[in-house]
């Protein structure tokens, strides 16, 4: 293919991972930790000390927070705007990644079926279409990956590469800390060095540039908090150094399962560790050692941590995406032959997908379609008779190009396109089954006019989830409602329980006041029969003031 029809092909094949649909889906956690943390640098002008709820929140970086900021000044209370900006630092991620495996091997084939691998990685996916911080980190350093590898293997002494490969290695430290440091480069360095046992003569100025434009630029926002808040700088460090071994600490074996993080490539990635069968027939065996000794080296040095979450696994479908598109070139060259073991390997990996197309319209049709599905998502019958046609079409085409007419190329341009159909098509469906219908967030307060610019607190003996914060909009500061100074002091107020006011406040405090319930409020994102929906997220909310 020409490099133009490449340029094309992830152009749209990026639109439709992450760009396409992405607002259907309720905000989770660590999106409301960004988007709050965003908000108060824009209505409160924390933007160099910023804040969460109210509180002093150093515990990330502020770069990705910035980027939110930004969009919360050009769309206010946009979520699909907020991750349309996660979904452009995945698209760079996935730019990057076709730009090093092309570097590495100089095979625009095998470039694009790394890309169209990582694309259709469940993860990748999930974090790409998602307002958090892990994204940016690790896009930033697969930039610096890239910008390195032109630099080690350039015979040109220019500290060009250098510098930028330190620019993009200092804006990941901006956006995550030393994670994807640790979690990245590492691994990338180590496993690089011993595969190419790259020689540093007449690199070592352009090193010290990397080092040192890398430590300004992801370190001088720690330098300007050291000296504006060094005890609670200090604080925050030794508190997130300690969750590290204190923190949902998991057994070093816990990451066992990596190869599920790919998703339906699972079967593949494990398919990759077998080096001594691949070495002797894969096109560019060092170049496949390569990448299976990063992939397992970030393995290995994940679970070192006592901390441990399978999300922290993302850095590692970078390497497994390159280890698995050489297997994948090597089948596009090899098997249209004879059947054999190599065969057999193929259609192990390539038939067990055929199945997910069929299955489509089946779920669509029991759980959403048919009189009494479980869910109600109003799908019209020429709309699910058009899924069916398409579907089948694709799970057709994925059976010829599997094990009828075995053609590897084929089949992962097909699996492409059926998550891009997914995406284009699926998504509102998707969002009907996983998003909670009886949601009804605090953002409903919002449109209640006597209750603007009225101060909001929560009951301090119970926890308050900073969704609720994002649904609310405010601040929500805690309070003791046995204290009665801290109530009088805080009227007029919106007051948040679990429960009616009048039966938990103090007698010697509601005789003095006036209280109007405005009604309960569920915060729930996930649907009431799953292991999600919770009692704290429902509020009674109500506004209190003197008599």
């Amino acid at each position: 293919m020409k490099r133009v029809r490449h340029d094309i092909i992830l152009f749209f094949l990026c639109l439709c991972t992450f760009f396409v649909n992405n607002g259907y889906l309720n905000t989770d956690i660590m999106e409301s930790r960004n988007i709050v943390t965003a908000r108060e640098m824009v209505y409160e002008g924390n933007w160099l000390i910023p804040t969460m709820n109210g509180a002093i929140r150093l515990q990330k970086p502020p770069l990705p927070t910035w980027l939110a900021a930004v969009v919360e000044i050009i769309s206010p209370d946009n979520i699909a705007a907020q991750r349309r900006m996660a979904a452009t630092a995945a698209s760079f991620l996935v730019i990057m990644l076709y730009l090093i495996a092309l570097e590495l091997t100089s095979d625009r084939k095998y470039a694009l079926l790394v890309t169209l691998l990582v694309c259709t990685s469940y993860n990748i996916v999930l974090m790409g279409r998602t307002a958090t911080w892990d994204i940016y980190c690790h896009s930033f350093m697969t930039g610096g990956i890239f910008f390195l590898i032109k630099a080690l293997r350039s015979e040109s002494r220019s500290k060009l590469f250098f510098i930028i490969s330190g620019l993009f290695i200092g804006l990941s430290f901006m956006s995550k800390g030393p994670v994807s440091l640790f979690a990245l480069l590492i691994p990338f360095l180590i496993a690089y060095f011993i595969t190419y046992k790259n020689k540093l003569k007449g690199k070592w100025p352009g090193i010290i540039s990397l080092i040192i434009v890398a430590l300004i630029m992801g370190g001088w926002w720690y330098i300007y908090i050291y000296f504006e808040n060094p005890g609670e700088l200090l604080k925050t460090v030794g508190n997130e150094s300690q969750n590290w071994t204190s923190y949902n600490t998991r057994p070093w074996y816990y990451y066992y399962g990596f190869p599920l993080e790919t998703g339906i490539w699972a079967i593949l990635c494990l398919t990759t560790l077998f080096a001594g069968y691949w070495k002797k027939r894969v096109t560019k065996p060092k170049e496949y050692t390569f990448a299976l000794l990063w992939m397992v080296l970030i393995v290995i040095t994940l679970s070192i941590i006592p901390e441990k979450k399978t999300r922290y696994l993302l850095p590692m479908l970078i390497p497994a995406a390159l280890a698995m598109g050489h297997i994948f070139r090597h089948w596009a060259e090899n098997i249209p032959g004879k059947v054999g073991f190599n065969k057999w390997i193929y259609y192990l990996n390539t038939i067990p997908l055929c199945i997910i197309p069929f299955t489509i319209p089946v779920l669509i049709f029991i759980f959403l379609f048919k009189d009494g599905a479980l869910y109600q998502c109003n799908i019209t019958t020429p709309f699910f008779v058009v899924v069916t046609i398409v579907s089948i079409s694709i799970g057709l085409f994925m059976a010829v190009n599997s094990f009828i007419k075995p053609n590897p190329a084929r089949f992962i341009y097909s699996v492409a396109v059926l998550f891009s159909f997914i995406m284009l098509y699926l998504m509102p469906s998707i969002s009907g089954i996983i998003n909670n219908p009886d949601f009804n967030g605090l953002d409903k307060t919002l449109k209640n006019p006597e209750l603007l610019n009225v101060p909001f607190y929560h009951d301090s003996t119970k926890e308050l989830r900073i969704e609720q914060v994002y649904d609310a909009h405010r601040i929500i500061k805690p309070i003791d409602f046995k204290d009665s100074a801290a109530v009088f002091d805080a009227l007029p107020c919106v007051i948040l329980t679990h429960g009616m006011a009048d039966t938990l406040l103090p007698i010697n405090i509601t005789e003095k006041l006036e209280l109007k319930y405005i009604g309960q409020f569920d915060g729930n994102r996930r649907r009431k029969e799953t292991r999600f929906y919770k009692d704290t997220y429902i509020w009674d909310v109500t506004f209190l003031k003197h008599k």
